[in-house]
């Protein structure tokens, strides 16, 4: 008896993106602002070595901090800077302040992470811990599985 090629099937590609909708910042429904997104997870190497080297970095130098709204505050800023270099790898829709439409890049990615994570009102740090929710649950960046009904088979 044997299960690894099982959980071969069921893994995801090292290159996987998926689609993230920001509902919540589109103002024309016929243009949603989207994500285009990598999994914060094991398939994505670069992002899990990051991450692994920011907390590892964390532990060693002051250890455990009590939670309060500057440390939540420093986390999403740690976790957007590595969203920004590792996660996010395109975007559709994004305006600027000026109503322009900029190219995305990491550092484009960046600002507008860090004006996401800002807390209210002036940001949407509720958006951005859905979007880390979304972007560490592999599930998200798998083939849909197709019932035999659906393709006129059943």
């Amino acid at each position: 008896m044997g299960f690894s090629r099982r959980a071969k099937e069921a893994s995801v590609a090292t290159d996987i993106t998926a689609r993230y909708t920001l509902w919540a910042l589109t103002t024309d429904h016929s243009k949603p602002v989207v994500l285009i997104v990598r999994p914060a997870a094991a398939p994505n190497a670069a992002f899990m070595n990051a991450a692994f080297k920011s907390l590892n970095t964390e532990v060693a130098g002051a250890g455990r901090k009590k939670l309060s709204e500057e440390r939540l505050h420093a986390t999403n800023v740690e976790a957007a800077e590595l969203y920004a270099k590792y996660v996010i790898v395109g975007w559709e829709n994004v305006r600027d302040d000026d109503g322009e439409y900029p190219e995305w890049s990491p550092g484009a990615a960046a600002e507008f992470l860090s004006a996401l994570i800002q807390p209210p009102p002036n940001g949407r740090p509720d958006l951005f811990i859905a979007l880390r929710n979304f972007c560490g649950d592999i599930e998200n960046f798998r083939a849909p599985v197709v019932d035999a009904g659906e393709l006129g088979k059943g």
